[in-house]
């Protein structure tokens, strides 16, 4: 990822182009910067979402959140890349909408891996759940192992002795 003058970052350099557009993108996993021949464009890759703001025509007053779709985490299903002639072109691919953001080509495949890493990650919801667990059941005991030797009478010197399938007991008998 090249720097831009200043030394910044293409992500440093979105996160504050969204700033001035009051788009909150504070906790943000990456922050991308795009347009086409009628829009500019800022998709926020947050850990629980995607959001992706289309700002309205480049030479025009641009409405501060003019228009945004946020696909939720839960409802992403996957991410695609693509190229259409001169732009690159992340998909975001949900439960009944896919969402485009056009863009450079380094931006688009930026964009496109942070998407990938947050649906490769466990959910939030996972890692910190919001109720607290439910303590387990004590273990049940096992139960004893079948007997390799069955229960009956066994000779023991001149007397036989009662084996009850796991211990020797105090019953006693003459032999035979």
């Amino acid at each position: 990822m090249g720097l831009f003058k200043g030394g910044k970052t293409a992500d440093e350099k979105a996160r504050e182009f969204a700033t001035k557009k009051d788009i909150r993108v504070d906790g943000a996993v990456a922050v991308g910067r795009g347009y086409d021949d009628s829009a500019e464009w800022v998709m926020a890759v947050h850990p629980d979402r995607v959001e992706v703001h289309h700002l309205g025509k480049v030479d025009s007053l641009m409405k501060k959140g003019a228009k945004a779709t946020v696909l939720p985490r839960g409802r992403i299903g996957s991410v695609s890349a693509s190229r259409d002639g001169i732009f690159g072109v992340v998909t975001v691919h949900g439960s009944g909408e896919n969402v485009e953001f056009r863009t450079d080509l380094e931006t688009r495949d930026r964009m496109a891996e942070a998407v990938q890493g947050i649906l490769s990650e466990p959910s939030p919801a996972a890692v910190a759940p919001t109720t607290p667990p439910t303590p387990a059941a004590p273990p049940t005991p096992a139960a004893p192992p079948p007997p390799t030797v069955p229960a009956g009478w066994y000779p023991q010197g001149d007397l036989q002795r009662y084996w009850d399938g796991t211990a020797w007991t105090e019953h006693t008998a003459p032999l035979g």
